[in-house]
């Protein structure tokens, strides 16, 4: 037997009043987009924006693809971005509380980490500016 926090101790999982879970649960009709975060180390922004555009979906029924980039140009701010950008859930979740997200049509994903003067294709010298920047 396992005891939980609200089950009585002599109570297993399966007496417990909690209903079954079910077998599957298909959460596709919330979800954006499949996105590529091509070369760049940018999961956890990946992970955030996801959220963030299934909770709207699921609270408002408005379809939103946002902005991955955005998050973390609020993350590094100005400064050159560093080889690898990696980073973790709780900064993401702190970075959404203090600046919310952009649409992804007004702050495109690069999927290249490109060097501040680089002028390859899809690389960008500086980030778009957005209202809420």
């Amino acid at each position: 037997m396992l005891g939980l926090a609200g089950v009585g101790a002599g109570r297993s999982i399966a007496q417990s009043a909690t209903p079954a879970l079910p077998e599957r649960f298909d959460i596709n009709h919330l979800m954006g987009p499949v996105k590529d975060q091509g070369e760049r180390k940018t999961c956890a922004a990946f992970a955030m924006v996801a959220s963030a555009e299934a909770a709207i979906a699921r609270n408002t029924g408005a379809r939103v693809v946002l902005s991955e980039d955005y998050l973390m140009h609020k993350l590094f701010g100005d400064s050159p971005r560093p080889a690898d950008e990696t980073t973790g859930p709780a900064e993401m979740i702190d970075i959404a509380r203090k600046h919310g997200f952009a649409l992804a049509e007004d702050w495109p994903y690069q999927p290249r980490l490109c060097a501040p003067d680089a002028l390859a294709p899809g690389c960008q010298i500086l980030p778009p500016r957005s209202g809420s920047d």
